[in-house]
């Protein structure tokens, strides 16, 4: 007994030092991926110094074999890229996977839960506040889109859309009303970068996400959401207006973009339906192989589709690896929100949280391809990982 009180007071400074990480970390992925992601080396290397110090490694998790087999069948399909040096190069995005194993592993009991909320709630205020400060915009949405500090105004509005969808969670999980007050203040600047974005799909995943949260937790919200959502496009400006219904018109610039961009990385999957093009920039392979007319040079450095930008890196196979990851991955955040202790109200909110972010994350990646943003996979990784964590009641619960 009185060695592990001993071995225990020597891990304590590598456990705050992992916290201090685990903050550092969530407020930098709000803010910047490169940060974010020196975090997250700095938190591995630790474990790892740790570990072999005291011979004490974290357990396996349930989804280590769902991710391994797109990790692996990507990186097997990386000889037979067209460009297998590019492709080597950007086999780096499977390391945004050790997110997922941080959130399950490393961010458990209610003290680390809160903390790491919080430093999520500081990074994208102050994300947020910066853009309304420093950006130039037309309040009445037809102007220029504000691109937040990630310089996108759509991976900013994403992880603005994402982020709300956690803090409502956290909002209708919590009993602490002045907890309750700060997240709805903080939610305000936020929004508003969100709804000057202009970035529709952002806009359509944030209302799906926050169903989803309202029908398991508040169902009697949903008419005050469904009211809100109608006077706001009554109310709202022209612009506003126009940008929301055309979100259905197929005609739209950039929607008739999108569907020819879709039918023409259809044609490169029929052409390597088993090994894809590979993870490179599709734009020649698309001039060469396809009857695809180019209206925006910009946007052939991806196509705007999760799933379909799997088949067309690393093939069918590749898309079914994804889709059974993403399935496995919303069968735990179900299977813990059901064995969920009421007595941990941060993990109930973290658990809440993290299935709006698969909902927005899956459903937004129909019309952008999110899962080939790193910014925008790392946060969503880290979530859900949080959200599977096993519970620690021998830590402390207070809200």
């Amino acid at each position: 007994m009185d060695r592990l009180i001993v071995m225990n007071t020597l891990r304590s400074p590598y456990d705050n030092g992992i916290t201090i990480l685990l903050v550092l970390f969530a407020a930098a992925s709000m803010l910047s991926v490169a940060i974010s992601m020196i975090c997250l080396g700095l938190i591995g290397l630790t474990m790892i110094v740790r570990g072999l110090r005291y011979r004490d490694y974290p357990g396996n998790v349930p989804f280590m074999w769902s991710v391994g087999l797109l990790v692996l069948w990507g990186l097997l399909m990386i000889p037979f890229s067209t460009e297998p040096w590019f492709s080597l190069k950007m086999s780096k995005r499977f390391a945004l996977y050790v997110a997922l194993w941080v959130g399950a592993c490393l961010i458990e009991g209610e003290d680390r839960r809160r903390l790491v909320f919080w430093a999520m709630v500081a990074g994208i205020t102050s994300n947020a506040i910066y853009t309304l400060l420093f950006e130039e915009y037309q309040i009445d949405g037809t102007g220029r889109r504000v691109t937040m500090v990630q310089n996108s105004s759509m991976t900013g509005a994403w992880i603005m859309a994402s982020i709300s969808v956690l803090m409502f969670a956290f909002m209708v999980s919590l009993r602490n009303g002045r907890l309750q007050l700060l997240l709805g203040a903080a939610q305000v600047p936020i929004l508003f970068a969100l709804y000057l974005s202009r970035t529709r799909s952002s806009w359509v995943g944030f209302l799906a996400g926050l169903l989803i949260v309202l029908l398991i937790k508040k169902k009697r919200l949903i008419p005050v959401l469904a009211l809100a959502v109608i006077l706001l496009f009554v109310i709202g400006p022209p612009g506003f207006q126009t940008r929301v219904t055309s979100i259905t018109d197929p005609t739209f610039r950039s929607n008739h973009h999108r569907i020819d961009q879709w039918k023409a990385g259809l044609e490169l999957v029929k052409r390597s339906p088993i090994t894809g093009i590979g993870d490179v920039y599709p734009k020649k392979m698309i001039h060469e192989f396809t009857d695809y007319s180019e209206s925006r040079p910009t946007d052939m450095r991806h196509i705007h589709h999760s799933l379909l930008t799997a088949a067309l890196f690393w093939g069918i196979p590749g898309l079914v690896f994804l889709l059974v990851l993403m399935g496995h991955l919303l069968v735990l955040l179900i299977r813990a929100w059901r064995k969920m202790d009421e007595t941990e109200p941060y993990r109930q909110a973290w658990i809440l949280g993290g299935i709006g972010m698969w909902v927005f994350y899956n459903l937004t990646g129909l019309a952008d391809a999110l899962a080939t943003d790193p910014e925008m996979s790392l946060v969503f990784l880290v979530v859900v990982g949080i959200g599977i964590g096993k519970s620690d009641p021998g830590l402390s619960r207070s809200e």
